[in-house]
């Protein structure tokens, strides 16, 4: 993926459920700066409440950016699926790639996140690579 040069890592707060997961209070994605001020969130957050594209306001702290709010939202919604050891990640991002909506894979987890536009529901995307792919992929909620 070619990566613009204003592209700057922000620090961005985390959704946590009951339970305490995810065990983190931030997570780091890559954003547009826009101003001194600003940046457009240029990846798919696993753990925050905020979306690929959202407009947020950084906070320069001892030469690292964190977010401090949402200025304006895209209007995006995320999901992350949980992928069981007997799929292929590959397989499932290549079903996201044709249909091009921007995700975000952590193999490791085995987690993606997927942005969903407001012109299509989380529901029709799952549904989708359901049929497409397992009826073993489950959602996360948190």
């Amino acid at each position: 993926m070619n990566r613009p040069k204003d592209l700057v890592k922000v620090a961005i707060p985390v959704r946590r459920n009951s339970d305490g997961f995810p065990p983190l209070e931030f997570e780091w994605i890559w954003a547009i700066k826009r101003s001194e001020t600003t940046a457009e969130i240029d990846n798919v957050p696993f753990f925050s409440t905020w979306c690929y594209g959202d407009l947020i306001l950084i906070e320069n702290r001892d030469h690292q950016y964190w977010g401090v709010s949402v200025i304006r939202a895209s209007g995006n919604s995320t999901f992350v699926l949980q992928v069981p050891e007997t799929l292929s990640i590959e397989e499932i991002r290549s079903e996201l790639r044709a249909r091009a909506l921007p995700h975000e894979a952590w193999a490791k987890q085995r987690l993606i996140s997927v942005c969903v536009p407001p012109s299509s529901s989380v529901a029709d995307v799952l549904a989708l690579l359901r049929a497409n792919v397992s009826h073993a992929l489950r959602k996360l909620d948190w």
